[in-house]
């Protein structure tokens, strides 16, 4: 939800927002926009429902509800390594069983010698859809690694690969 005059945005995590009758976002007009999705895509749609409380008036409708039922991508595979060296090694995976409702456009890695938690940073995989390794160089020899992957669609940011560890060797 976007106001026009301050540019408020709102997150609506499950899809869906309904505006009863009588709120309005004060006296300024407030609209629904549809950002980094599927509904930017001419081929798709949105399904948009409006409903009325009041016998015998289905024109003129007092609540509006907009549902964006688009389903990110599930987890990829725990992650594998392979070309395991001192300074570094090659994480592989497969894609996710549950590909979401929209197609995978890439993979991004995250990868930390300590506990990895939502203040690690998601790198983007090159390749693209069909990327399935990434190298990742430059570490601590001796050190353990834990890491984890994800697919990401139109959708959103698919949930993240069961964690998985290695240790670059001394």
């Amino acid at each position: 939800v976007v106001d026009e005059d301050n540019g408020a945005q709102l997150s609506i995590p499950g899809g869906t927002i309904r505006i009863p009758r009588g709120q309005t976002a004060g006296a300024d007009t407030a609209y629904i926009q549809a950002m980094d999705d599927d509904l930017d895509d001419d081929a798709v749609g949105a399904q948009v429902n409006a409903t009325s409380d009041q016998a015998n008036a289905p024109a003129t409708p007092t609540d509006i509800t907009i549902t964006d039922n688009d389903d990110a991508p599930g987890a990829p595979s725990t992650p594998t390594f392979s070309s395991v060296g001192a300074a570094g090694f090659t994480v592989e995976w497969t894609s996710p069983a549950a590909p979401g409702t929209s197609a995978i456009t890439h993979y991004e890695i995250r990868y930390s010698s300590d506990t990895l938690d939502d203040d690690d940073d998601w790198m983007t995989v090159s390749g693209g859809a069909s990327a399935r390794t990434h190298a990742i160089t430059g570490l601590e020899a001796g050190t353990t690694y834990n890491v984890e992957v994800r697919a990401v669609s139109a959708a959103g940011d698919g949930t993240a690969s069961p964690g998985s560890q290695a240790t670059s060797a001394s």
